[in-house]
């Protein structure tokens, strides 16, 4: 598998700053990465270390055991987000005729929406300006949650989705969700960015959510 590789961009002061570059290495089932700050951002006022393991020196890091570093990591998509990054490559495989292309921790990082991902961090592919996201940028209004409800039912149920409406629409509402139930990024009337968590079909013997909006209120 070819290395892939990303600019990492903080964001101090209200400015964006490339903090560096990481790369990614894939070895059969074996995954590692490096990063390296760039000089620019070490002598930044106000800079800080992306990771506890990425100190704010020169040089380049490598992970130790795991693929990725922590603090990548938590940008990366959970259980959910990644059946539909997989998902909707499999759609894209069969339209534009190939091989489905696998993905290790920097790929499904990469392949969710840079306005909803988790974490502090942003990315770009070097040498290019726009942040790394899908096309389709608007996120559904809070009126689309029996639309969204609908799209979790056809994923979640394996059912035919020829025209891949339902996929796209989970994706446009965000695949960085963490968690492995379906979830979905809305905006409410005021404007605001909220959390949409749906129930699995076939597979919820009592009211998930109910329960732990209790628990919240306790």
């Amino acid at each position: 598998m070819a290395d892939e590789q990303a600019e990492v961009w903080v964001q101090i002061r209200g400015v964006d700053h490339r903090a560096g570059t990481v790369y990614s290495l894939r070895r059969g089932r074996t995954e590692s990465a490096t990063f390296a700050y760039v000089d620019g951002y070490i002598a930044t006022r106000g800079a800080y270390p992306l990771d506890p393991l990425l100190p704010l020196t020169s040089g380049s890091f490598t992970t130790v055991r795991g693929a990725m570093f922590g603090a990548m990591t938590d940008c990366a998509p959970d259980r959910w987000g990644r059946r539909l990054v997989e998902r909707s490559e499999q759609k894209r495989a069969q339209t534009e005729g190939g091989a489905e292309r696998s993905f290790g921790e920097l790929g499904f990082t990469l392949n969710v929406r840079d306005d909803l991902r988790q974490g502090a961090l942003r990315f770009r592919h070097p040498g290019h300006d726009g942040w790394l996201s899908p096309p389709d940028s608007n996120i559904p209004p809070l009126v689309s949650l029996p639309m969204l409800l609908n799209a979790v039912g056809v994923v979640e149920s394996g059912h035919q989705d020829e025209d891949g409406d339902a996929l796209r629409l989970l994706i446009r509402a965000g695949s960085s969700l963490g968690g492995a139930r379906p979830k979905a990024a809305v905006i409410n009337g005021r404007g605001e960015l909220n959390i949409a968590k749906f129930p699995r079909v076939g597979s919820d013997e009592w009211d998930v959510m109910a329960w732990e909006k209790l628990s919240l209120n306790i």
